[in-house]
């Protein structure tokens, strides 16, 4: 203790105070309460409050067969992997690189593309616990819905067999990994739609039911809400919400049927980040990525391959 105490003056004078104290309480009762709060004083001091992390944003190839989210946090010596890309990318070689046997899974919305992985992920390695979006808003029946309940059952079935419990998220959810806060803003489930009759119609409402969660950890703040399009974007415009982040991803892999002016605007990032699978400069459809790029470094893995992001007190170095 004392060799601990010389390099951390603060912890040492602590407790020779309070070892004063219990000198003078004479009283042994007193004396177990005055060492538990000296005991607490040390262990808040020698604890961060708010401890680095470090994002991984998964680089699935150069190759448009397989595509989608997939985002590594590890904070405080654990990790949660955020979506699982579509079939055939191997993430699990990913994590494995990264060196996690053992991790929380999050899935923003269900998409094969966000959710491919997820079951084979679950059977295949240590998942602890899944959090998934309130599926209440998923019909049976409509197919827009019934391709992608395939994934959310393959998900239910893989968990049973694993004893890994799962969690629904809805507005105002919150949890923590590590030293980094999870906190879910919205879950826009009354956004508007078309026929569901209607593929296309199906697929964008379920984007727009994405998660928006916004993660704090390093210091820095994290915006992620999985493929919500423009109208969801202005529903939250609309909201008390505070937007403003350090840290973005692109919503929908960075596309134009989101990341609208405004809410670049609201959300202000100092770095952002992007998950189209495909050369942004030849692509008319991710003209946001282009745009952004003007003010802040954007990366896109097609082009730039897994990205680090090193998050510290309140300070962002990219790799």
């Amino acid at each position: 203790f004392i060799s601990f105490s010389i390099f951390h003056f603060p912890f040492f004078v602590s407790f020779l105070f309070y070892h004063f104290l219990f000198s003078l309480a004479g009283d042994i009762m007193l004396s177990l309460i005055l060492l538990m709060i000296a005991a607490a004083v040390l262990l808040t001091a020698c604890s961060p409050a708010d401890p680095s992390a470090d994002i991984y944003v998964y680089d699935y190839g150069q190759n448009e067969n397989y595509y989608g989210d997939c985002v590594l946090l590890k904070s405080g010596h654990k990790a949660i992997l955020m979506d699982t890309c579509s079939e055939g990318a191997d993430v699990e070689g990913f994590l494995k690189e990264k060196e996690v046997d053992e991790f929380v899974l999050y899935i923003s919305h269900y998409h094969n593309d966000h959710t491919g992985n997820a079951a084979k992920l679950i059977r295949d390695m240590h998942v602890t616990k899944v959090y998934l979006p309130d599926r209440s808003y998923m019909r049976a029946g409509c197919p827009g819905f019934d391709e992608h309940l395939a994934d959310y059952y393959a998900i239910l079935s893989a968990a049973a067999e694993k004893g890994c419990k799962i969690f629904y998220l809805n507005s105002g959810d919150s949890f923590e990994i590590g030293g980094a806060r999870f906190d879910v803003l919205l879950l826009n489930k009354d956004a508007e739609h078309g026929d569901f009759a209607d593929y296309d119609a199906c697929s964008s409402y379920i984007n727009n039911c994405s998660l928006v969660t916004m993660v704090t950890c390093g210091g820095v703040k994290f915006l992620t809400a999985g493929d919500i399009e423009k109208e969801t974007e202005a529903c939250l415009l609309a909201s008390p919400y505070d937007l403003d982040a350090d840290l973005f991803k692109m919503n929908h892999h960075g596309g134009i049927t989101s990341n609208t002016d405004d809410f670049l605007a609201a959300v202000s990032p100092d770095y952002a980040f992007a998950t189209f699978p495909g050369k942004t400069n030849k692509k008319k459809w991710v003209a946001p990525i282009r745009k952004l790029r003007r003010t802040i470094p954007v990366y896109n893995v097609f082009e730039c391959g897994t990205v680090h992001f090193h998050l510290e007190n309140g300070e962002i170095r990219v790799n």
